[in-house]
């Protein structure tokens, strides 16, 4: 299918957010993304200091701050290093994608350099970021509109727009995002992707001048099965995207002062019209939704109405229900229906299923001082899925190191399930350290209400405590860095099986964390059960160490497997204010150690296998990080068991 059809949930997110207005849930809600692919340039106020640097005046507006580039595909993302020129970059975590940036493409953006950029894969599948006008192009025909762009003020000589003129001078309308719009294959087959964009003002120049921007974007439809070429002709399948108002009672439209309320999670008051005198909160850019999903349809084309026919479609249903905590609510996603429509085959109307539904429960994102004033900040997140069928599914949310009010750990030194946060609650002038919570998932409990089958219940427990990681994220200011990024649980075990009808199975995994030189030269040392060490290096934040599986809960192991991995030379390099320097470097297995329990002769021995792969490690080979050899072979080695 498409990209961007499917709907991945995380409850990961929800931690650490604070009111709707300051982390607007999706136009799906809260939780739920629908996979948009982007590249994303981020700037920050003139106010901090771009490129480390204070800038010659102090403005809300945004500044360019180098090139801070993140790539956003397939559920993940990745920054881009780039060479001097930005006419080429590699991902962080590279995988052999050849990106190109190409500029004064003349694509209709209206951007300073009407740029876009390539993505190559190695297969040769080609993704394009912000191409709007797609190839076949001409005048009249539609664009993507898949370019996001804002002012963004230059404060430095060598800046992309910088003018000797002054500061007020050194300002031009750049990208932003730009999102996936058109895909092909080497066999010449190609998708497209367009989007609706959504316009605000603010006051640039500290209120000096009423300019636009893009304050949101989402897709529109999706346009496929056609081959290169050929998107404007007759396009035989499509995937189209609905939207409603994010105001789901009382009078909706038009959004004004007097509606505004029925429209909680939106910030009605950043909202400044077109040759309005923009008032004192409006003199920065903001981003947010005012419309969520409310369908998508897979359409195929019909020569003999000459129309586009709904074959399949999603109907969604979203609530805003209140936090209970004096903030405003949120967008929730409540319940989607499926419904085939296709009656090809002889079926004369429409056909719904029973929905799938979603029931919350709110936690609270804040470590609450009830002496503070401040809110806890309750968010929402899944407490049961019932499907189609009537099964229901029922996660339980835990803590293994919940703390308590007022929380005193040293952040450097916090494994526990809170971690530090620099925000600025309303009528707070500068952000100030906030302690916030992490939820984990303990269990996910299946049962069958209808057939009355046994319940499946798989539990998980999390060992040796959290790690947090100094806040790499070089567009936050220096003095407002902690270690707040989230970098996991070393060591998870899965238990599946209720332990009373059925026996619990155990799997555990350790993991690497990426927590070596976190802020410091101080090495991180991984030790695994063989005895081996290994360096917790930041590229391989998040791969596993060891995997072992038990004879169930409580017996011995059965079989087991140990991980390390090749870390190849810096592709490209870009060095960061106050920042260790960003890389680009390929990860890649090197060795896996694996042991199987034998136990037939009547006690236990092992049959131990190693397999070794080299790569090609020269970073200007265009097979580089492919492996060059493999050998797998017994331990200790039997050439009869040989294999390479």
């Amino acid at each position: 299918p498409p990209r961007s059809t499917l709907f991945p949930y995380t409850t990961l997110f929800r931690s650490g957010q604070t009111a709707s207005t300051q982390a607007q849930a999706s136009w799906a809600g809260d939780g739920w993304s629908t996979g948009d692919a982007f590249i994303e340039q981020s700037f920050i106020p003139c106010a901090d200091k771009p490129e480390g640097t204070a800038s010659p005046v102090s403005t809300a507006d945004e500044c360019y701050d180098g090139p801070v580039l993140t790539l956003s595909m397939d559920g993940t993302s990745t920054s881009l290093v780039c060479n001097a020129a930005e006419t080429s970059c590699q991902a962080a975590a590279d995988n052999g994608d050849v990106i190109k940036h190409v500029t004064s493409s003349g694509n209709g953006t209206g951007t300073y350099n009407t740029d876009y950029w390539t993505v190559t894969e190695r297969d040769g599948t080609v993704y394009e970021f912000g191409r709007n006008e797609l190839p076949g192009w001409s005048s009249g025909k539609p664009t993507t509109n898949s370019v996001d762009s804002v002012p963004v003020y230059s404060a430095h000589s060598g800046d992309p727009c910088y003018s000797s003129s002054g500061f007020t001078s050194s300002v031009c309308t750049m990208g932003y995002r730009w999102h996936l719009d058109y895909v092909k294959d080497v066999h010449s087959n190609a998708m497209a992707y367009y989007y609706t964009q959504s316009t605000n003002y603010y006051g640039e120049d500290n209120g000096a001048h009423n300019v636009s921007y893009i304050r949101d974007s989402y897709l529109s439809h999706i346009d496929y099965g056609f081959t290169d070429g050929g998107a404007y002709g007759t396009v035989p399948d499509r995937v189209a995207y609905t939207t409603g108002d994010r105001c789901v009672s009382g009078t909706c439209d038009p959004l004004n002062s007097a509606n505004a309320p029925n429209w909680p999670d939106v910030p009605f008051d950043l909202i400044c019209a077109s040759g309005a005198t923009c008032t004192s909160s409006q003199y920065a850019p903001s981003f947010f939704s005012t419309v969520r999903l409310t369908g998508i349809n897979a359409e195929q084309y019909s020569t003999a109405s000459s129309s586009y026919v709904t074959a399949d479609s999603y109907a969604l249903t979203e609530t805003l229900p209140a936090t209970g905590d004096g903030t405003s609510p949120t967008l929730w996603l409540s319940k989607i229906v499926r419904t085939g429509s296709d009656t090809s085959a002889g079926g004369s109307s429409s056909v719904p299923l029973p929905p799938v539904s979603f029931t919350p429960i709110d936690l609270q994102n804040r470590v609450d001082t009830v002496t503070d004033g401040l809110p806890p900040l309750y968010r929402f997140r899944i407490a049961t899925i019932t499907t189609e069928t009537g099964s229901v599914i029922s996660p339980v949310y835990g803590q293994p190191a919940a703390c308590t009010a007022p929380v005193t750990t040293t952040p450097s030194s916090n494994i526990s399930s809170c971690y530090p946060v620099y925000w600025t609650p309303a009528g707070y002038t500068q952000p100030f350290l906030d302690w916030f919570n992490n939820y984990v998932v303990n269990s996910v409990t299946q049962t069958d209400p209808t057939g009355g089958a046994p319940a499946v219940v798989t539990a998980y427990k999390y060992k040796g405590g959290a790690a947090w990681h100094y806040d790499d994220n070089e567009v936050v200011q220096p003095k407002y860095r902690t270690y707040g990024q989230f970098r996991g649980y070393g060591d998870v075990q899965t238990l599946t099986g209720d332990g009373v009808n059925d026996k619990q199975t155990l799997a555990e995994t350790t993991y690497y964390r990426g927590m070596s030189d976190d802020n410091n030269s101080t090495a991180v040392t991984l030790t695994d059960s063989a005895g081996g060490t290994h360096d917790d290096a930041n590229q391989l934040a998040g791969l596993p160490l060891e995997t072992t599986s038990d004879l169930g809960n409580g017996g011995p192991v059965d079989h087991s497997a140990i991980m390390s991995y090749w870390v190849s030379a810096a592709v490209a390099t870009r060095t960061r204010s106050g920042l260790a320097d960003l890389t680009a470097n390929w990860v890649a297995p090197a060795e896996t150690y694996a042991r199987q329990a034998l136990t037939d002769g009547g006690s236990t021995t092992w049959r131990e296998t190693e397999t070794d792969t080299s790569y090609d490690a020269a970073t200007a080979d265009a097979d580089f990080g492919l492996p060059t050899r493999a050998y797998t072979h017994t331990v200790p080695v039997h050439a009869t068991y040989d294999q390479c």
